[in-house]
């Protein structure tokens, strides 16, 4: 019995050490899906797909623009995102040199600009664009007219005159 869980745990181990795999700095993308493959072989005896060899090495990968890349192409095996990988490194190094910010940083601030200015326009639209649909003035929207709320609130007032009048006959 203590044999049989001690396989057990022994495999948790050498599958833990799969997924938490990261690519050292001095090592090549080669190198590093090579030792991707080596611990998947011990681990699962060779019976591992390889959409999960490509996602564990991604995983191991921290810069996101060659993990974006590497999705991109949609490698068919762990040998072709690796050598995507190599592929797309010098460029890299050779836009970092020329190019001093981040593009996705300038990409995503023109967007938010580009949003402000259109909600801007959209809230000054819907402002000045209200009109009345009975005289067709802008700045009142509605059954009545300006004119014929203080007609209304001046009939109003007479009838409670009135009323009070009524009230203080009756009442002396």
């Amino acid at each position: 019995m203590s044999v049989r869980f001690c396989r057990q745990v022994e495999k948790t181990t050498e599958a833990m050490k799969l997924v938490s795999m990261k690519k050292n700095g001095h090592e090549s993308y080669l190198e590093y899906a090579s030792r991707v493959y080596q611990q998947a072989l011990t681990t699962h005896q060779g019976q591992v797909d390889e959409t999960i060899l490509i996602g564990i090495f991604l995983s191991g990968i921290e810069d996101p623009d060659i993990i974006r890349d590497i999705q991109k192409e949609r490698p068919s095996d762990i040998w072709e995102g690796a050598t995507i990988a190599e592929r797309f490194k010098p460029n890299q190094e050779k836009n970092c040199c020329s190019i001093q910010t981040n593009s996705r940083d300038v990409e995503i601030r023109e967007m938010k600009e580009c949003l402000a200015e259109i909600t801007a326009t959209l809230k000054r639209q819907n402002v000045d664009s209200r009109r009345c649909y009975e005289c067709g003035k802008v700045g009142h929207v509605g059954p009545l007219l300006p004119s014929q709320k203080i007609l209304q609130w001046s009939f109003s007032i007479e009838c409670l005159k009135g009323l009070q009048k009524e009230f203080l006959s009756n009442h002396s």
